[in-house]
């Protein structure tokens, strides 16, 4: 699942995005708040991307996207007939799936993404070079203007906005890679979340078709 409200989505799509990152949810483990003995340190994050990574190195995933967007003429399943020795198709556009791309059958996706490392990090440890790898767009060479916020810079990102059958997205502008990536992962996540600075999961992924 990629953001389709923020145009991520259509980032990873596009080959613009190709890390994404997950907040570790620590059950009974021992948390390392303060940097230890580097060595110690490298086993302990070891250790947890083992037993808290979704993914491994390796592994395709379908990119979840509503059949509307990809193939609505498929058929993605059956249902009982009346005669109890045959079936009737669900097509596409008969489906949940057809708008909402939580009710998607993976097998059914067009493209994935392939895991090519993953690592453990805190949020605020990511790079501006990983920064663009999510997602941020840069601007550069000519700076914008966000008319919104009255705010100038060179790096954004984008927000979907759909009622009924129209779509209108808005572009918010920074100065920096982290201020415009703190932005986001505040929108996605929650506010506070950039500043909490959690332990993160980053899977770095180039996109495969299926």
């Amino acid at each position: 699942m990629f953001s389709t409200k923020f145009c991520l989505e259509q980032a990873v799509l596009d080959g613009k995005k190709t890390q994404t990152r997950r907040e570790v949810k620590f059950k009974n483990d021992l948390i390392l708040e303060d940097t230890i003995v580097p060595a110690l340190e490298r086993c302990w994050k070891q250790e947890m991307i083992e037993r808290y990574a979704w993914f491994k190195v390796g592994e395709i995933v379908a990119i979840a996207q509503s059949y509307k967007t990809t193939d609505e003429k498929s058929i993605v399943g059956y249902r009982p007939a009346c005669d109890p020795n045959m079936v009737v198709p669900i097509w596409a556009e008969d489906s949940a799936g057809y708008t909402n791309k939580m009710f998607v059958k993976p097998e059914l996706m067009p493209y994935g993404i392939e895991i090519t490392e993953v690592r453990m990090e805190r949020l605020q440890e990511i790079s501006d070079e990983d920064i663009l790898q999510e997602g941020i767009s840069p601007l550069c060479p000519f700076s914008a203007y966000n008319p919104e916020t009255g705010a100038e810079g060179s790096y954004s990102f984008k927000e979907l906005h759909q009622r009924a059958d129209q779509v209108n997205i808005s572009e918010y502008v920074f100065t920096s890679p982290r201020e415009a990536y703190a932005a986001l992962i505040d929108a996605i996540n929650g506010n506070g979340t950039w500043e909490r600075n959690p332990w993160m999961m980053a899977y770095t992924f180039k996109l495969v078709e299926l």
